[in-house]
């Protein structure tokens, strides 16, 4: 994951707390609700909202975009089956928390910057 080599600072905390709040609610809550409500298509709702999240995070490489472009699916499935945001939320930032979580504990037990 190219942003694990940014380390892990305050910065990057702040991005991981606040990223998932602005992504689930835009992307999920938003982008989809609206196009159901456009449309009446909770199909077209979840492939739109799919295929946005995944085509921004094409530059991590295809292989990432496409695997996270699966949990994508899965987050979107749920949304438009419970109608709920926080625990996409909550799922999210354990995502992108613990990757970077880990990879610190990593740099910091085998000396590295």
């Amino acid at each position: 994951m190219p942003s694990l080599k940014l380390g892990f600072g305050l910065l990057t905390f702040c991005f991981v707390v606040v990223n998932p709040v602005f992504e689930e609610m835009i992307v999920r809550a938003f982008l989809m609700t609206e196009t159901l409500a456009l449309t009446g298509s909770s199909a077209l709702a979840i492939t739109v909202s799919v295929l946005l999240q995944t085509s921004y995070h094409l530059y991590q490489g295809l292989p990432y975009a496409l695997a996270l472009g699966l949990m994508f699916l899965i987050f979107s499935l749920y949304y438009a089956h419970a109608r709920r945001i926080l625990p996409l939320i909550v799922a999210h930032f354990m995502s992108d928390f613990f990757p970077h979580a880990l990879y610190a504990l990593h740099q910091a037990r085998s000396g590295h910057p």
